[in-house]
């Protein structure tokens, strides 16, 4: 663990215990349900997820950090650290209903698409959701850890969406990579980072 650093050992164990009652217990000590746990590789769970919609695809990173892309709406859908999914809802009986992330410090996006063609910058976002988005999903690939690229277009312009792990002094972040192609210029295509009562510039490309 941690490629045997005693020090990084104390430290995580200190990180761990500063949690208090927020803190769950550690991946795979949790009994009482199918825990699925990324060791190695990434981990693909594809289900009804709930804050993910009914075409969700859960992934775990062996790092301790998930996240769960919409594939109806195009859009990174939630974040979350530690414990994964619990699969047991989706393999007993017809396995109905939506399950929720395992973890903590669960952060979750608007609904509906990320990207949009507008009219200008201004102008309001589209309010369509699901499969009604102008975009189109084109699957994904995965590389030698078995991390998911998504891939899917908006007009012209096609996008892959990379996410890796990006290490912490407590808790793994996540760090997301779009790459946008297209045989001309894309006019009016717009991103929406993030959606909030309140978002302030920190400097340096930085928004809280």
């Amino acid at each position: 663990i941690l490629g045997g650093d005693t020090e990084k050992q104390v430290a995580a164990l200190w990180a761990f215990l500063a949690k208090g009652k927020q803190a769950d217990l550690p991946p795979g000590l949790i009994t009482g349900k199918l825990e699925l746990v990324a060791t190695n590789e990434a981990l693909i769970y594809r289900n009804f997820i709930e804050g993910a919609g009914s075409r969700a695809i859960g992934v775990a990173l062996p790092e301790k950090v998930n996240f769960a892309f919409d594939a109806n709406e195009l859009r990174l859908a939630l974040l979350w650290q530690g414990p994964f999914i619990d699969a047991a809802r989706h393999r007993t009986g017809r396995g109905t209903g939506y399950e929720p992330p395992l973890g903590y410090n669960v952060v979750k996006w608007a609904p509906g698409p990320q990207f949009a063609l507008l009219d200008s910058p201004g102008a309001s976002w589209p309010v369509e959701t699901g499969r009604s988005t102008t975009g189109q999903f084109r699957g994904y690939t995965l590389d030698t850890q078995q991390r998911p690229a998504f891939r899917y277009t908006f007009g012209d312009v096609a996008v892959e969406d990379f996410s890796t792990a990006l290490p912490g002094e407590a808790d793994t972040g996540l760090r997301r990579t779009l790459t946008l192609r297209a045989a001309k210029a894309a006019a009016g295509l717009q991103f929406r980072a993030a959606v909030g009562a309140k978002i302030e510039a920190k400097g340096n490309g930085t928004f809280l």
